[in-house]
């Protein structure tokens, strides 16, 4: 399983990333032998402040020093020392921007590959989850991986290499200790192994659950914060969240803390071994200056593996509580292309006669039920045609197949009894106004042209404000189209946001409309108003409009009415009217499956 892991992560990276990653390794080598090599320069400078004439010793292998002073010998190896710090510690802030700079690159593309994986998996598989568990995994999983779990396991690697130099050289001094040292790691990678990497896994895991949770509830409460206010929720969604993120902060701390503890433990330890150490080599050195050399070289050894340990152990343990995060977003990394929704470029595509639905039946995922049955229907070019029925009735399905973004279980359809609505070409020319619509944090003119923040085409612009029947509203603000709407459009009313989703539909100025029920939330007026705009830019557009109003497909050609997914009636306008007795016109029919 762990090895699965391992191999998980490394299939992640890169030829480029793991040569870096490689390079890194290298760097947590030159590391460990650097702070090897400043250990046994200090310890050969405690053995030069002791006895100067031992410094004049060794320097005299490269020049002739008879004459200086024990004030300058001392001197001279001081500045030796503090130069060699220097460059370690220089080398060490290298080696940390390297590492940092490598991850960043490294969290980034995986984010894009998720975010590209996501886009292009089936759209009703993609409906499976909601927005929020998707922003959980880009942000939360994958920062919180690289940003702890892979710095984590650098920095483990890294004292790894650093307490074996340092273990070694201390076994150098004294090969007995070896003996004492063996079974005091035995025993600790034993406990490591068996009680607190599976506890910092644990935490780990549940931390990630409720991480998860926790942003759910926190979108959930500003998302809705009207409703909330209105249906005074306010203190059940608070408790919610805070519930949640109790659990998210517990597991979090419990975390931070455990990391702490073995600082205690092991300053008591190191303390011990110090004691113990002293007492033995001063009870057997024939030569005391050496024996101070060698306690020395103890004393700064024992300082720098304390910290080294625990900062050993605090990253393993937090590499252990990031492998949940890792296993939680390597479904979207490695996504399966059997469940993408292949969108196909095909230049030779053309759209001059019809769209076809052929016995056209399609389930969602986890249904038995099918949203639309057995559906037929030849859509022709430049007609405008209308859809109705009650809700659950497959309209909206009906209209997600036509845009291409489901494919039927069963049946065909075909674009001139040639091309597949799955094609970047085929969404060229569809404008599409949802019934939910969403407005981004920016101008006016900025959700127009929809992530077009640069090169908007200003005569695409005038068109579709017009169209949409915006020129009085823009005309009336002091910043006009720079007018920022707010979050999803906060400051404009429901009928101002959805003539902005038509003028977005129109920007492109494309061939063919689909409105799923559009201009539901406008008042009469306004709505034939705009409705008269819409037939008027759509007398050379093919227009599917789906609408609770009747009144709103007055001017259509035909009119589709479903029921339970199945295509029912095919009729028109004025036979709507006629057949049923207990529809007042501008009004929402009782139930369409009475007409």
């Amino acid at each position: 399983m762990k090895y699965s892991i391992f191999k998980d992560f490394f299939s992640i990276l890169t030829k480029h990333e793991k040569i870096q990653f490689l390079f890194s390794i290298v760097l947590v080598i030159f590391n460990g032998i650097f702070e090897l090599f400043t250990v046994g320069l200090i310890a050969f400078f405690a053995r030069v402040l002791i006895d100067p004439n031992y410094g004049r010793e060794k320097l005299s292998f490269f020049i002739s020093i008879n004459v200086l002073t024990d004030h300058f010998i001392i001197l001279y190896f001081s500045l030796v020392v503090g130069i060699a710090y220097f460059f370690k510690n220089a080398f060490g802030v290298f080696d940390i921007f390297h590492q940092s700079r490598m991850i960043r690159n490294i969290s980034l593309r995986v984010k894009k590959q998720i975010l590209e994986n996501i886009s292009s998996m089936k759209y009703e598989l993609f409906t499976t989850k909601n927005s929020t568990d998707y922003v959980s995994i880009v942000q939360s999983e994958v920062e919180s991986f690289f940003s702890s779990g892979m710095i984590q396991s650098l920095m483990f690697i890294s004292e790894v290499f650093v307490f074996f130099f340092l273990v070694s050289f201390v076994i150098y001094l004294n090969p007995k200790a070896f003996f004492f040292i063996l079974p005091l790691i035995l025993i600790s990678a034993f406990f490591l192994k068996k009680i607190v990497l599976p506890f910092f896994e644990n935490l780990g895991r549940t931390q990630s659950q409720y991480g998860i949770l926790s942003n759910k509830s926190i979108y959930q409460f500003f998302h809705s914060f009207k409703e909330i206010l209105l249906f005074q929720k306010v203190s059940f969604c608070v408790d919610d969240f805070l519930k949640k993120n109790e659990h998210f902060q517990k597991n979090y701390y419990r975390q931070q803390a455990s990391t702490q503890v073995p600082r205690f433990f092991l300053e008591v330890f190191f303390v011990f071994i110090f004691v113990c150490s002293v007492a033995i080599i001063n009870g057997t050195a024939s030569d005391l200056k050496h024996s101070v050399s060698v306690i020395s070289s103890y004393l700064y050894l024992g300082f720098r593996l304390m910290p080294s340990l625990n900062r050993m152990i605090g990253a393993l343990g937090n590499v252990r509580s990031s492998l949940p995060r890792l296993q939680n977003f390597l479904p979207y990394y490695f996504f399966q292309k059997q469940n993408a929704n292949a969108i196909l470029k095909n230049p030779k595509f053309i759209f001059s006669d019809n769209i076809n639905f052929q016995n056209v039946s399609f389930s969602y995922p986890q249904s038995d039920e099918c949203a639309v049955k057995d559906l037929s229907y030849q859509f022709s070019k430049n007609k405008c045609i209308g859809v109705v029925g009650k809700t659950g009735s497959g309209k909206s399905t009906l209209v997600d197949l036509f845009l291409g973004l489901l494919t039927p279980s069963q049946g065909s359809i075909l674009i001139d009894g040639e091309f597949l609505p799955q094609t970047q070409e085929w969404h060229q020319k569809v404008g599409y106004v949802p019934q939910s619509i969403y407005l981004i944090d920016g101008t006016i003119e900025e959700n127009i042209a929809f992530f077009e923040y640069e090169n908007i085409d200003e005569k695409a612009l005038h068109f579709a404000i017009h169209a949409a029947q915006l020129g009085a509203l823009i005309a009336k603000l002091p910043q006009g189209v720079q007018t920022v709407v707010g979050e999803r459009g906060v400051r404009l009313s429901g009928g101002e946001r959805q003539r902005i989703a038509i003028a977005r539909a129109l920007y492109r100025n494309p061939e063919v409309l689909v409105f799923d029920e559009a201009t539901s939330a406008l008042d009469n007026e306004t709505e034939e108003k705009l409705m008269d705009t819409i037939y008027e830019v759509s007398q050379k557009r093919t227009v599917i409009m789906i609408a609770h109003r009747l009144t709103t497909l007055k001017r259509c050609d035909e009119i589709l009415m479903l029921e339970h997914g199945e295509l029912k009636r095919i009729t028109k306008y004025e036979d709507l009217i006629r057949k049923n007795q207990n529809f007042v016109i501008a009004k929402i029919p009782l139930s369409f499956s009475e007409i």
